[in-house]
């Protein structure tokens, strides 16, 4: 389905990167899923998603901030939400701005929270 929109979804977790998947495609999306760190840089630069959803610690605790920083070098423009089990207290802590990241969403993940992010950042699923 060419015409639906791209998420790139970077999860370590298999049964995250799972359940994450299902609920963006419920919402007429297309998902890329990587991973890791290095999976999510290539899928980005092959695929060149709408958006990218990005846990923050995988392989590494700055995984994360290390992809983010990684897709801002080759695309500035790219909507970018990070996702944590942390998310509450690491939007408490760090500047989204300073890091050009669009935002946080907490995990586990509500399903009408993060279609409703994903609509608002890049509208429906087709053009």
């Amino acid at each position: 389905m060419a015409d639906k929109k791209t998420i790139l979804l970077v999860e370590d977790d298999p049964d995250d990167r799972a359940s994450i998947s299902l609920m963006i495609e419920a919402g007429g999306y297309r998902v890329v899923a990587a991973g890791s760190e290095s999976e999510g840089i290539d899928a980005f630069l092959r695929e060149r998603p709408n958006l990218v959803l990005c846990d923050i610690m995988m392989e590494r605790i700055d995984a994360g901030f290390r992809l983010l920083k990684r897709i801002r070098e080759q695309d500035s423009s790219v909507p970018i939400y990070l996702l944590s089990n942390v998310a509450r207290i690491a939007a408490s802590r760090i500047d989204l701005s300073s890091i050009q990241c669009n935002g946080y969403i907490q995990k586990p993940v509500d399903p009408d929270n993060l279609l409703a992010i994903i609509r608002e950042a890049i509208g429906g699923s087709r053009p």
